[in-house]
């Protein structure tokens, strides 16, 4: 009879912090605007290692630019938007966010005189309130 209030509470206990759990990880879509204001912070590519940001990838209302900075556009960004063994001093395309699957889908590709692919997907992603994800492997994005 002495257990029964410890393992009632116990299981309150357990309860509370499963849900607190469950709601963790569940943020608003990512939004238009969200996306226009949100800044590149590092990104991992296909190593899988961190990488500060040595790059620049900005967003417009509807277009979009990625150049480098202090470092080369990553590799595996290059072969996401652009055919094999095009090289690219920068970037810019277009850019919607599909509402039914919640990608960024990247349209009007282009690197200088050459077309980039026709059409790219990426998810895209809150994983906090001030943080977006896009593409996989992960470029991570904060909101001001």
């Amino acid at each position: 009879m002495r257990n029964r209030p410890r393992a009632l509470c116990h299981f309150i206990c357990l309860l509370f912090v499963s849900t607190l759990c469950a709601a963790q990880g569940k943020y608003a879509p990512v939004t238009n605007d969200d996306v226009v204001t949100m800044k590149l912070h590092h990104y991992f590519n296909k190593d899988k290692k961190h990488h500060e940001r040595d790059f620049e990838w900005t967003f417009a209302d509807t277009g979009f630019v990625i150049k480098p900075a202090s470092g080369a556009i990553p590799e595996d960004l290059v072969e996401k938007l652009l055919p094999e063994g095009t090289e690219a001093k920068e970037i810019t395309g277009k850019w919607s966010i599909d509402s039914k699957t919640g990608e960024i889908v990247f349209t009007d590709i282009q690197a200088g005189d050459f077309a980039g692919r026709e059409e790219v997907r990426c998810p895209l992603y809150r994983t906090a309130p001030t943080v977006i994800r896009l593409g996989d492997p992960q470029y991570v994005f904060a909101l001001p």
